[in-house]
């Protein structure tokens, strides 16, 4: 069970914030060679559980052929610039970051976070932002309780994938955002009457 702390209107207050896309941004793929290896590193960290040395990824993975494309273009010198693109996208389709929906800036692909973590992680998949900000909460770094929930799914009335942010998702999300603002706005009238 979570322990329930004071809200920590201090942290609110004094660190910047950004919004943050839920599902990651495909045109904000990652240009620089330090940028685009960052990235494939934080991806194939989250398909094994281990760095990303060679002798240390686990045999057991869920995509043992897209970690092993990852390796391969972490540790081919010099790293193919060229190539890139195209590892980017299978990692995309992979976790159904691929499709060409317009939900990019949508209300329901939008939570909010500090500005440090967000821009830490960059333009990750949805799974490894959701690792990164459940880490972030088990450690007790404050995370906006709304955000927590979007990357628990918490307002999704069908989970059938945990592992990306779906159409179903974000409709979910959304209708939950509505609903709680007409409540909110409704109470107000009740008060004022």
């Amino acid at each position: 069970m979570r322990d329930l702390h004071p809200f920590p209107f201090d942290s609110y207050k004094k660190e910047k914030w950004d919004i943050e896309h839920v599902r990651s941004v495909k045109s904000e793929m990652p240009g620089r060679v330090d940028a685009q290896k960052r990235w494939l590193a934080a991806v194939l960290e989250f398909l094994t559980g281990t760095s990303t040395r060679e002798s240390q990824v686990k045999a057991d993975c869920a995509h043992p052929l897209l970690r092993d494309d990852l390796l391969s273009a972490l540790h081919n010198e010099p790293f193919n610039t060229k190539a890139f693109p195209e590892l980017y996208d299978l990692v995309l389709q992979t976790y159904g970051e691929d499709d060409t929906d317009l939900v990019n800036n949508t209300l329901g692909n939008l939570t909010l976070l500090n500005a440090r973590t967000n821009r830490s992680y960059k333009n990750a998949v949805f799974p490894v932002k959701r690792r990164h900000i459940l880490e972030l909460d088990k450690a007790g770094t404050f995370v906006p309780l709304c955000t927590t929930n979007v990357f628990l799914k918490y307002y999704s009335t069908k989970i059938g994938q945990m592992m990306s942010w779906t159409k179903d998702d974000r409709s979910d999300y959304l209708e939950a955002i509505v609903d709680t603002l007409t409540d909110f706005f409704a109470f107000g009238d009740e008060v004022e009457s």
